[in-house]
Order: structure tokens, then sequence, then C-alpha cells
């Protein structure tokens, strides 16, 4: 992704932590399972489009682009939104500053919020950056 630059670990564990850290604040479960799932639906909706097979050169998968209007996207607006996201806020005052992509940040995000809720936080996915060799 043209102008992305490859995340540190202390990046990503800082995205890691600061997602939690919002999800965590939040009191009301239905609010926080909101939060916590809308941001691994997000990503999710991002890379499905994956095809290693396709025929035009373009494999598709997590490039930070979503229809937010296509009904199978309902909801993620909540999540990726220009006033009043939390998730979004964070990307835009701190991590998009240091060149980290979108798509990077929602997977990055994505993996937070898979961790945060998991027993004893003891889930912790691998990841690699897109600008990463």
């Amino acid at each position: 992704i043209q102008g992305s630059t490859c995340m540190t670990t202390q990046v990503y564990q800082s995205i890691s932590d600061r997602v939690a850290e919002l999800g965590n604040a939040i009191t009301n479960a239905g609010d926080k399972g909101h939060f916590f799932g809308g941001i691994l639906r997000l990503a999710a909706h991002d890379f499905m489009d994956f095809d290693r097979n396709a025929n035009d050169g373009s494999t598709g998968g997590s490039d930070g682009c979503l229809d937010f209007d296509d009904s199978e996207n309902a909801g993620l607006r909540d999540i990726w939104c220009d006033n009043g996201c939390s998730f979004k806020d964070l990307y835009d005052q701190v991590y998009s500053n240091l060149g980290i992509s979108i798509a990077d940040y929602w997977v990055a995000g994505a993996n937070a919020a898979v961790r945060a809720t998991s027993v004893g936080n003891s889930l912790d996915l691998p990841f690699r950056s897109v600008g990463a060799v």
C-alpha cells in the first residue's frame, strides 16, 4: 500500500494495548461486544475478497477499503466513522501519523480484540505488516 511503512513490534503492541483499553473501558456488555466484534468484522470483511487465483493479477485481501453501504457491512460504520468512533479516532490521532496503513491497523486491531476477549488474554495471533519483508 503506497505511503505505508512497516509496523514495528512496539507499534503493534501499542495498538493492541490501546484497543484493549478502549474496549475494556466500555461498561455495557452489549456495547463492549459491538466494539470488539465490530473491529473483528471490519478486518474480516476487508480481507474476505482475497483470491490467490484472480485472473486480473489483483489478489484482493486486506486493503483498508470497504463499501459501507453494502448490506453485508451493516453496522461497521459505527466502528469506522468520522465523528465519535474511538477506534478510528485512535488511528487518526496516533497511527496514521506513523505511516501505518488502514489495512494493517484493522488487522492489528482485530488481533487485539481477539486477545482482549480471550480467557486470560492468552490468544495472540501472528501478524505480518503489508510492508514487511
